[in-house]
């Protein structure tokens, strides 16, 4: 018996551990240690929310500090100017979808603070958005968790916070804020530490030679997370797979409003520079009728929800122009898209069409002036050109689409096949024969341009991800013998969407190369000419 116990034990001794999953600091340049991309904010930080005004920042001011600090080199002052307050916020690089996982993923909280000199206490707070919960008593949104750090220690010195707690549901973001006020005053921050259980993802791929007969581009606006850093990620790993990325602006009405336009597309501008930097082509996509998915096909509406009125009205489509030629510029696109889908402008608003021809028109000219080799297209959805029963090109729809050229530079579309079947009038699956080819009629001579495509994959939806890889796979062969350019698979990652019209998040969920714990799924390995292990 004493020998079976020793043999036993040894065995023990020598299996794998399984303790507790290590925590993992999900706050980005937690030491404040990193210098600024933009100078105008800390690195990963931004001053007031994601959606702050321009004029924020007359309400407090941020810098670096040697002086006081309590590891590193440097710790983050904050000075508020305003009684109304002044705050910094970070979304953190966390899988935020994953917060309701066993019973609650429990976040932990730490951060050094000092203070002097402002009318109350500083205050950091932790909060998981989703919008579709109740609205939190004091934050006014619907929340998955959330923690509140009162740094009422002491003035004039360092003081650790720390707290705890589980987050109750799934959420799109988990965000860091840090809030003063006075007018009066400093804060001091550093060691900023926000651990939770990071599910790991599928290490970096290689570069492989590309297999398919067009420049393979995926969509700015799905990376696993929405973090910045969840964005830079996002190129890496896409620069391996792809050689244009599909960047998706939409107008803000800069020429109404009097905004900057380097401020209010910074994302934009952002995202062009880190495709650069990865060795990507850019294509622009400037949307101005697809703001939200239950007003898509009017036209874009200004921040406070007013109508902006007629694309006939010169002064509509002006701004439009005039905000698009400033963005390019900064941008400078290879590939440059005016509008996304405009058979829903036509099916909506058919007494605008000619307003958008002839702002195509003007806008083709005037960013050739800038940029010669740019490639200016514009957009519609294959089964409005193409009938999903017969596979015959509807000719006046042909005909309307005609009136964009010359200026015109390609045959673009998008396409999910049977993904909004029992909604528009979409192909099913399988996807009739030739029915790729049918569009070509348009313009014969000149290329295809796919802006988006894909369908949805994964277990409990409509299709899985063998039903995915076996539509991209029928895509593919009737694509192969055409003049395909460009194609762009919406989206890189599946992504949480709350609070939209059903059909669009059935639809958009889970239509990712990749799932969003950065697991790659079938097509993804066919997207880069591989088996699947």
């Amino acid at each position: 018996m004493l020998t079976l116990f020793l043999v036993l034990a040894a065995l023990a001794a020598l299996a794998p551990r399984c303790g507790p999953a290590p925590l993992e600091n999900v706050a980005l340049d937690p030491g404040f240690e990193m210098a600024p991309t933009d100078p105008s904010r800390p690195r990963y930080w931004l001053e007031g929310f994601v959606t702050s005004i321009q004029s924020y920042t007359q309400r407090g001011s941020w810098a670096y500090d040697t002086q006081f600090k309590t590891e590193g080199q440097q710790s983050l002052r904050i000075s508020p100017a305003s009684n109304t307050g002044y705050r910094l916020s970070q979304v953190l690089n966390a899988p935020a979808h994953d917060l309701g996982s066993f019973g609650g993923r429990r976040v932990e909280v730490r951060i050094d603070i000092r203070h002097e000199g402002l009318i109350e206490p500083p205050l950091v707070q932790i909060v998981a958005f989703n919008r579709t919960l109740p609205a939190h008593p004091e934050l006014g949104m619907g929340t998955a968790g959330d923690l509140t750090l009162v740094a009422d220690g002491p003035e004039g010195s360092f003081q650790t916070y720390q707290g705890a707690f589980r987050g109750t549901d799934e959420a799109q973001a988990l965000m860091a804020v840090i809030s003063t006020r006075g007018t009066t005053g400093s804060v001091w921050v550093d060691d900023f530490r926000v651990e939770m259980v990071v599910p790991k993802a599928a290490p970096p791929s290689v570069s492989l030679p590309n297999p398919h007969g067009f420049k393979r581009a995926f969509a700015q606006e799905s990376p696993r997370n929405l973090s910045e850093r969840g964005v830079e990620d996002l190129f890496t790993r896409f620069a391996t797979t792809s050689e244009v990325v599909n960047i998706i602006s939409h107008v803000q009405w800069t020429a109404l409003t009097g905004d900057s336009v380097p401020f209010v597309h910074r994302d934009v501008i952002r995202a062009a520079n880190l495709a650069r930097d990865a060795g990507l082509e850019v294509m622009l996509t400037f949307d101005f009728t697809h703001d939200l998915p239950e007003t898509v096909g009017d036209v874009n509406t200004l921040s406070s929800r007013e109508p902006v009125g007629s694309l006939n009205d010169p002064t509509v489509s002006g701004a439009i122009l005039t905000e698009l030629v400033a963005l390019h510029d900064l941008v400078l696109p290879e590939y440059l898209m005016l509008g996304i889908e405009m058979d829903i402008l036509y099916y909506k608003n058919p007494g605008q069409w000619p307003g958008f021809v002839q702002m195509f028109k003007d806008a083709a000219t005037a960013l050739k002036l800038s940029n010669p080799d740019v490639h200016v297209s514009s957009y519609f959805e294959l089964q409005w050109m193409v009938d999903p029963q017969t596979g015959l090109l509807v000719e006046e729809h042909a005909d309307l689409w005609r009136q964009l050229l010359p200026e015109l530079e390609s045959i673009a579309f998008s396409i999910y096949p049977g993904l909004f079947e029992f909604i528009f009038n979409i192909p099913p699956f399988p996807i009739p024969e030739d029915f790729f080819a049918a569009a070509q009629q348009v313009a014969p001579g000149l290329p295809y341009v796919i802006p988006e495509f894909g369908s949805a994959g994964a277990t409990g939806a409509a299709f899985d991800e063998s039903d995915q890889a076996a539509i991209f796979q029928e895509m593919l062969d009737q694509l192969a013998p055409l003049d395909v350019e460009v194609a762009t698979w919406y989206s890189a990652h599946d992504q949480l969407i709350f609070g939209e019209v059903p059909w669009f998040e059935g639809a958009f969920e889970v239509v990712g190369m990749r799932t969003q714990n950065d697991q790659p799924k079938q097509v993804w390995y066919m997207w880069r000419g591989e088996s699947p292990p």
